[in-house]
């Protein structure tokens, strides 16, 4: 019978394990000669006046559904931008806990030149993202993510673009 791992104890990892053979929870590693990676892009944030940030680094994740913004990266930004609201939504994290969210934030979200309106919730992601580019910003930009190819086609409706990772 397989001993069961500690997992209660940070123990260091030994150094002669291959790196194959550790799996990224959120992500998922392919068996084959190519390792999948977190899909990354940048996007800009735009309030109702027109006012932007500098481009953000974002997590597209299709299996989040919410569009987030990290608490860091909202004390940055909530006086650069207008938009910012209250939530009191909560946020049900992968282990089961439960999360409030401390805003919202909603205008228009431009990613490759394109833009869509977007809300976002403003939660602690425990430094794993600064913004979250979950299902309902995908469905906004009518996205199709083409695994293969690690790609993702993008549309406003009138245009379209193609993300690379």
């Amino acid at each position: 019978m397989a001993q069961k791992a500690d997992c209660t104890e940070n123990k260091p990892v030994r150094e002669d394990l291959a790196n194959e053979d550790v799996i990224e929870v959120h992500t998922v590693q392919s068996v084959l000669s190519r390792t999948s990676q977190p899909f990354r892009t940048t996007v800009k944030l735009i309030d109702n006046d027109r006012k932007e940030t500098e481009f953000i680094n974002a997590i597209v994740d299709d299996g989040a559904m919410v569009a987030a913004i990290d608490t860091g990266l909202y004390e940055k930004l909530r006086k650069k931008i207008d938009g910012w609201g209250r939530s009191t939504r909560r946020m049900r994290m992968a282990n089961g806990e439960l999360v409030l969210a401390e805003a919202t934030w909603t205008g228009k979200v431009q990613l490759k030149g394109l833009e869509v309106d977007g809300s976002f919730e403003v939660f602690d992601s425990g430094g794993s993202w600064q913004l979250l580019f979950g299902k309902p910003l995908l469905e906004q930009f009518k996205a199709v993510h083409e695994y293969t190819t690690d790609t993702i086609k993008v549309s406003d409706g009138k245009t379209a673009r193609t993300v690379f990772n």
